[in-house]
């Protein structure tokens, strides 16, 4: 149960403990496993047995951190945290004992773990001179050990910082702001760049981007609206991925031919493309599609994305056996 008494915040678990946070704990991360942390200003809060019993742990060093993202990575509890202009992770295997390695001068918004040992924080170091921030992504190769930064730009009319970071394959990852900028990578994190993809579309203003297996989630500024699509587009298309509607195709799996179901889909004139499970293009033409139209394909097992492109966008995985 949790219980708010203006800027008093307490946990309480099972009725039989009673912790005071300084503020609303701004990130939280769970396992199966039972291991689980919390963590808001100069607070961290752990568990190993799914909040049965709480660890709670107040650092002694001074923090201006208005967010402090959490991970749980290699049974070990991360947080990161703001100090005079510097941030700096917070690494512990048992909640009690915490190592603090300086990242950089920024202000964290996410952290990302894409193994073990490699790992990204995304974040903002505020202007000086302006009222905005730029953009920052830092990476570890050695589970947070150590930190080189892959990302400082500033974009007009003006960056907010970078509030999301994740990744939908070995390779191709994302990252957003409050002002709904996007950037991509396509080669493992070691460069980003602004809207790569033309996927940013600012009436849908994105803010924040997560990952689950092989979906992807965007969330707009107001929170008030969840994309959800296959992570898959993201690498293949330059259109938004948003713009896209599912396909109806049968039979999927399929031998050597799939048939179009046209209920809700415009019929006319598309750019037919196949890819692989690699983003490679394997097949495109354009055709005309209407309700019986069927696809020929002799391609080999495997899985693979059908986009068609007209005045509409549909997409559909497939499944060549």
């Amino acid at each position: 149960m949790k219980e708010a008494y203006g800027t008093l915040f307490y946990i309480e678990i099972n009725n039989t403990n009673s912790l005071p946070v300084n503020r609303i704990p701004n990130y939280m991360e769970f396992q199966d496993n039972g291991m689980g942390i919390m963590a808001t200003g100069r607070w961290a809060f752990t568990t190993f047995d799914n909040w049965e019993n709480i660890i709670p742990y107040e650092f002694t060093f001074p923090s201006s951190a208005l967010l402090t993202p959490t991970v749980i990575n290699d049974n070990k509890f991360y947080v990161a945290d703001y100090d005079n202009g510097t941030c700096y992770i917070l690494i512990s295997n048992n909640g009690l004992d915490w190592e603090r390695i300086k990242v950089g001068e920024f202000h964290a918004g996410d952290i990302y773990f894409k193994n073990n040992n490699i790992g990204y924080i995304a974040g903002q170091r505020p202007q000086s001179d302006k009222e905005t921030s730029d953009d920052v992504i830092y990476k570890t190769y050695d589970g947070g050990l150590n930190w080189e930064k892959v990302l400082d730009q500033y974009n007009e009319p003006g960056s907010w910082g970078l509030f999301g970071i994740t990744f939908i394959n070995e390779n191709i990852g994302i990252a957003t702001s409050k002002t709904g900028l996007l950037y991509t990578t396509t080669d493992q994190g070691i460069t980003w760049i602004y809207d790569e993809m033309d996927q940013v579309d600012q009436d849908i203003f994105i803010t924040e981007v997560y990952s689950s297996k092989d979906r992807i989630f965007l969330l707009n500024n107001s929170i008030t609206n969840m994309y959800v699509y296959d992570a898959g587009l993201l690498g293949i298309t330059s259109v938004p991925i948003y713009n896209y509607k599912e396909l109806n195709v049968y039979p999927n799996p399929f031998i050597s031919s799939i048939n179009f179901n046209m209920e809700g889909v415009h019929g006319g004139t598309y750019n037919i493309k196949i890819f692989n499970s690699n983003s490679e293009l394997v097949f495109q033409e354009n055709v005309y599609v209407s309700e019986g139209s069927q696809l020929n394909t002799d391609l080999p097992a495997g899985v693979y994305f059908l986009l068609l492109e007209g005045n509409e966008y549909y997409y559909k995985k497939i499944i060549k056996e």
